[in-house]
């Protein structure tokens, strides 16, 4: 282990190597560069703000946005008893904003893939609609975070979106789950049938990745940002 890397580095390099689509090389460059420098004082964060207050204001509205997220489709799937309650989650207190921008960024981007792989299998005009509506809102925050750690505006600077199958997201944020195997589950459930129950599926596993988000954020913006 080097001396940059944090004691859970590991776990977090395997974290990467499991998401087909994450932030340029670059952009965690940057973010280990940064944890180096910091050299255990207390941390500042390390970006600059385009405006003051900028980024305050816009992981706030990370924050605002992912429970909000949450609220919908919990609504949507209670009405055919499908909604369930916060699962547990591990390793997601981040030890400094450095790290906690690093992941926020392969959190954002993984979220923006993962609705985009889904959407080819839901049926209904209306759920599609929603879950559209979600992943603009996730793209938004890709794009700003991406900027902000000097990445390109899109992965890769790619001109159209990468994907993920609901199995490569599960298999890529498993290991914050405090049972693994939930996300697996779920992305097993989730099939090529075009119907109403498999959109419920899909829509129970976008609820378990967007209660992730907002707990990665509730616990992380205020320690931050206050």
């Amino acid at each position: 282990m080097s001396a940059i890397e944090h004691p859970d580095e590991v776990s977090r390099r395997s974290f990467l190597q499991k998401s087909a689509v994450v932030a340029p090389v670059a952009a965690f460059a940057a973010a280990a560069l940064a944890v180096k420098n910091a050299k255990g004082a207390t941390p500042q964060f390390p970006f600059p703000d385009e405006y003051p207050g900028t980024n305050a204001h816009n992981f706030h509205s990370i924050l605002k946005h992912e429970m909000a997220h949450v609220t919908a489709l919990q609504g949507i799937l209670s009405q055919s008893g499908s909604a369930y309650d916060e699962p547990a989650f591990v390793n997601l207190n981040q030890p400094n904003p450095y790290y906690f921008a690093y992941y926020s960024v392969v959190f954002e981007n993984t979220g923006v893939a993962a609705y985009g792989g889904a959407a080819p299998l839901i049926s209904d005009p209306a759920t599609l609609a929603t879950a559209a509506s979600v992943a603009f809102i996730e793209a938004r925050h890709a794009g700003f975070l991406n900027t902000l750690v000097n990445a390109p505006l899109s992965i890769n600077n790619e001109d159209f979106q990468s994907t993920q199958t609901p199995m490569q997201v599960a298999q890529a944020v498993s290991q914050f789950f405090a049972n693994p195997n939930l996300p697996l589950v779920l992305a097993s459930q989730i099939t090529a049938e075009r119907s109403i129950d498999n959109d419920r599926r899909i829509l129970k596993f976008a609820l378990a990745l967007e209660y992730l988000e907002r707990r990665f954020y509730i616990l992380n913006v205020p320690r931050f940002f206050g």
